[in-house]
């Protein structure tokens, strides 16, 4: 099973220390969390009801989802009995 917050470490340490630390780690925690889904960015999207250029700017790290989003995702990781 991969470790969330291992595999964040770990993308980081590659990549040196991010501009905006906290979007960094959410960026890394859904891009695992999708993932760990095995679902590509689309799939992801239309399942929690947004759209591709916002998944995709939230893994990418130049947006953050709101409470409500997280809530959706940690719903969507929880219903396939993953841990958010």
């Amino acid at each position: 099973m991969i470790d969330v917050d291992e595999a964040i470490r770990a993308a980081s340490a590659r990549r040196g220390v991010p501009r905006h630390p906290r979007l960094r780690i959410d960026a890394g925690r859904i891009r695992v969390l999708r993932a760990r889904l095995g679902l590509t960015q689309e799939e992801l999207a239309h399942a929690v009801g947004l759209t591709v250029s916002t998944l995709n700017r939230w893994e990418n790290g130049h947006a953050q989802p709101s409470p409500l989003a997280w809530r959706a995702l940690a719903a969507l990781a929880t219903a396939h009995g993953i841990p958010p």
